[in-house]
């Protein structure tokens, strides 16, 4: 049984699950659950650089990305993740739900729901990870998130100058 609540920085999250044949062909039933996450605070916790800075640096040369090696691990695993309030540079996201299951190598993610913004998002995907360099399926959908919150978010020095609604689907 796991049973897991961790702190990292200012964010808060509960574990809770289970894990069958520890030792060969793992199932793991896993559930996550947080109140409140700053994804910049994790992002920053986990060593990756600022979002901003990284725009601002200018590009380099560097070695072509050697494509990944299919996997083969013995485990399946499925759960939810459900996070009430999230924040990603100034965009907040409430309501984030997410099913996920992994089994022969295939990652899905059967359901993703959260409200970002003013608007709303679905998505859903499988990524084959038993294929040379992985394999991915995609569909969202964007409904009426305003440009604006993007804009200001993602692109700060371009803040108050693009309005609109945002909508789409894509596959």
């Amino acid at each position: 049984a796991i049973n897991l609540k961790s702190t990292l920085g200012k964010n808060t999250v509960d574990v809770n699950g289970t894990v069958q044949s520890f030792f060969e062909n793992q199932n793991i039933n896993l559930n996550i659950y947080s109140k409140k996450l700053s994804i910049d605070d994790l992002l920053t916790l986990a060593g990756k650089e600022d979002p901003q800075s990284a725009r601002t640096k200018p590009a380099g040369s560097s070695a072509p990305v050697k494509e990944p090696e299919p996997m083969d691990m013995k485990l399946s695993a499925r759960g939810e993740v459900k996070v009430d309030s999230a924040v990603y540079q100034s965009l907040d996201m409430t309501d984030l739900l997410m099913n996920f299951t992994f089994d022969k190598n295939k990652l899905t993610i059967s359901k993703m729901t959260a409200k970002a913004g003013k608007g709303q998002f679905e998505l859903n995907s499988t990524v084959d990870f038993s294929k040379p360099g992985y394999t991915y399926t995609l569909s969202s959908k964007l409904d009426s998130l305003h440009a604006d919150e993007v804009v200001n978010a993602f692109a700060p020095k371009a803040k108050d100058t693009i309005f609109g609604i945002l909508s789409f689907n894509l596959k």
